[in-house]
């Protein structure tokens, strides 16, 4: 009876060891697909650098992304409470993100938007997109989230990848900080920043772009101006226009000086400048003379003229 017992046991023992093995390799299969996954996905996070602050104290968020591969573009919106917040300020500067399809900006009470892309993609732990100042307005704890985000892989289809989120809450307390800083006077410049010149095809058909950012450590960047000449000597009459990177280049030939300059909040202006890449052509130099020759005689005929009927 034991003989046959033990031959049954066999028996089920060669049945089962086949069948365990295969659910073993299914298992393995399954964990090493979902930990591939979860390496490959990318992370967009809320870093306070406060998680407590008293009423009338500003504190700052930062957008930040993980990425363990390659991305070029990023979208989506910030959501907070606001009754409670206030955004002071939004900086983009040392940026991740080259270039902005949309500008980090409020669209709405409570509701920030952002859309960028960085031609040849970005990874790693601590990519900065962007930082946002707010103030509290009264006690409570204000939660403020990601939302409708969306992260390209840089593979040249666009894929979009597998993006985690992670918000942050900041409790706000009654009363002011004795640690708040008063405010004072800001005489600082914004940081010194360069210009690039590039074109993309992704970007107004491929035309040439200037593209450009900067910081202000004490009351931000407020906006950027430009302007474009061919001759030094016009620089003068050409006006500031009102820009935002990328912004597209009139002068596509390039043949004109760009100038970029950042003002702060306070009014404080930082510039920029890139020379011509293209030379101007010899017809292109002797029309410019002509007209310096002509606007020279206007300036002497005019007043011997107005003299000479005078006396």
């Amino acid at each position: 009876m034991n003989m046959k017992n033990k031959i049954q046991e066999n028996k089920h023992s060669r049945f089962l060891f086949p069948f365990s093995r295969f659910c073993f390799v299914i298992l393995l299969s399954t964990f090493y697909f979902l930990l591939s996954e979860s390496a490959s996905a990318a992370e967009l996070r809320l870093d306070a650098d406060r998680v407590d602050v008293h009423v009338g104290e500003a504190f700052t968020v930062e957008a930040v992304l993980f990425a363990e591969k390659a991305v070029n573009a990023v979208e989506g919106r910030i959501i907070f409470p606001e009754d409670m917040l206030i955004v002071k300020e939004i900086r983009d500067g040392n940026s991740s993100i080259n270039f902005w399809v949309e500008n980090p900006r409020l669209e709405a009470p409570g509701k920030i938007i952002f859309s960028g892309i960085t031609p040849g993609g970005f990874s790693g732990v601590n990519n900065l997109l962007f930082s946002i100042t707010f103030k509290a307005k009264k006690t409570g704890t204000a939660a403020i989230s990601i939302s409708n985000a969306k992260a390209l892989q840089n593979d040249g289809e666009g894929t979009e990848t597998s993006l985690a989120l992670r918000n942050v809450a900041v409790e706000i307390k009654a009363g002011d900080s004795s640690s708040r800083k008063e405010e004072v006077e800001d005489t600082v410049q914004p940081e010194p920043f360069a210009l690039s010149i590039a074109r993309d095809p992704s970007i107004s058909n491929e035309e040439w772009f200037v593209a450009f950012a900067t910081s202000d450590k004490d009351s931000g960047v407020s906006r950027y101006e430009i302007k474009e000449y061919r001759f030094s000597l016009f620089a003068v009459l050409s006006p500031w226009r009102v820009a935002e990177s990328p912004h597209i280049l009139s002068d596509q030939a390039l043949k004109s000086y760009i100038i970029v300059r950042a003002v702060d909040g306070a009014g404080n202006i930082r510039m920029a400048e890139v020379p011509p890449a293209n030379a101007l052509l010899w017809y292109e130099l002797v029309f410019y003379w002509f007209i310096l020759i002509g606007v020279a005689c206007t300036g002497v005929y005019l007043p011997f003229h107005i003299w000479k009927r005078n006396f």
